[in-house]
């Protein structure tokens, strides 16, 4: 046998199986073969099909954590200001989907309030590289850089609210507000 040939298995129809009772093997040899036992082939074949999924998911190792109630939970616990551990929270929900920007942001509202104010800006930096469009976050942002000294940063976003001109003229207000304080 050359490298390019190789050993398969022909299926043939149903029909055919019980009319001679025999069926291929991998080398062309015929193998007598009952019907039932093509049936309990044929099931176990789509029982393997439908447990195939939670095969993969054992094979993959433990679930990512990004139910629902992880997120609300680290939102309870920022109302509740248990902040440690609502960072907590939303750090495993970062850790099982690295594309999660509303984790991000709420982590990093966490931080701003926990007074983390660095921590805070790699958060809300990270929100608006993953949703550009969430201007929100850029209030959030300026009032950390604001909190660090870094009035060019504070401004920046500030004056990128204003420019956006949101839906949410409360966005705005704040924006203003903030850039008149700086003398803006």
């Amino acid at each position: 046998m050359n490298g390019k040939e190789r050993n398969t298995f022909k299926v043939e129809p149903m029909e055919r199986i019980e009319k001679k009772e025999t069926i291929p093997d991998g080398r062309n040899r015929r193998h007598p073969v009952k019907r039932r036992n093509v049936l309990a082939a044929l099931a176990i074949g789509a029982t393997s099909v439908m447990l195939a999924p939670f095969v993969f998911q054992l094979l993959r190792g433990p679930a990512r954590d990004t139910s629902p109630e992880v997120f609300r939970k680290g939102q309870q616990l920022n109302r509740e200001k248990r902040y440690s551990e609502a960072v907590e929270e939303f750090t495993r929900l970062i850790e099982s989907r690295k594309d999660f920007s509303e984790a991000y942001l709420f982590r990093g509202i966490a931080q701003f309030n926990a007074s983390q104010f660095d921590e805070a800006i790699r958060d809300f930096s990270k929100t608006l590289e993953l949703d550009p469009q969430n201007i929100s976050v850029r209030l959030y942002r300026g009032e950390s850089y604001l909190a660090t000294g870094q009035k060019e940063g504070a401004a920046e976003d500030f004056t990128a609210i204003v420019q956006a001109n949101p839906p949410d003229k409360r966005l705005v207000a704040a924006a203003n507000a903030k850039l008149q304080t700086m003398g803006r």
